[in-house]
């Protein structure tokens, strides 16, 4: 019994263990993240705060350090495809990758800040309040500060109608000519067509809908 009980608990500070150390990984990640984000970013403003975000995450990965030793390494592939992601669709869209993440870190922090006492989880507790902060306020600056990102999923919902009008076209001239280079052309035309027009007017849209929502008493 004795044996019994001790293997238990060896087993459950083994995953403990396991546990902090991967709490210690994800915050190393975060940090090296922004602080590459930062550099290259042009926009004197949002890189402040992209640095602000990676000195906060350099120390959250000190705190989970101090509990599982050394854990400074990370995946070189997600760093490139997080940078990658900035390129191609824009900051905002990329930081809600990110805390997409750091939501469900969130809960997992609270659920184990019942195992901490004194300092600890106060640090633990000025912790979770720091990646709350930057849902809830920073996220929402950088948004207002690069809008057009606000309404890519508008763009977006455009250019899947345009896709949709580049099918039909296609199976209409399939049916009319039996030469598939015309259709596949004709397809290409009409739907850069209702591309460019579809995804316009969901922008124009949704920038006139943010408009009245800002002149709205």
């Amino acid at each position: 019994m004795f044996l019994s009980f001790t293997s238990l608990s060896l087993n459950r500070e083994f995953y403990l263990s396991q546990v902090e150390y991967e709490f210690c990984r994800d915050e190393y990640f975060d940090y090296i993240a922004y602080r590459e984000l930062a550099k290259i970013e042009g926009n004197s403003e949002l890189k402040s705060i992209l640095e602000e975000f990676s000195e906060q995450e350099r120390k959250h990965y000190e705190f989970w350090k101090s509990f599982s030793g050394d854990c400074s390494g990370y995946s070189r592939l997600k760093l490139f495809l997080l940078i990658l992601s900035r390129r191609i669709l824009g900051l905002t869209f990329t930081l809600k990758l990110l805390e997409r993440h750091e939501s469900r870190v969130i809960e997992s922090y609270k659920l184990y800040l019942s195992r901490l006492n004194g300092e600890a989880r106060s640090r633990l507790e000025e912790i979770i309040r720091d990646e709350i902060t930057h849902e809830k306020s920073w996220l929402d600056e950088m948004a207002e500060k690069e809008s057009i990102v606000k309404y890519l999923g508008f763009i977006a919902l455009g250019l899947a109608d345009a896709i949709v009008e580049i099918t039909g076209t296609h199976a209409g001239f399939l049916g009319a000519t039996e030469v598939t280079l015309v259709a596949g052309v004709a397809g290409l035309i009409v739907g850069l067509s209702a591309a460019i027009s579809m995804s316009g007017a969901a922008y124009l849209q949704a920038k006139h809908g943010g408009l009245e929502e800002k002149l709205r008493p």
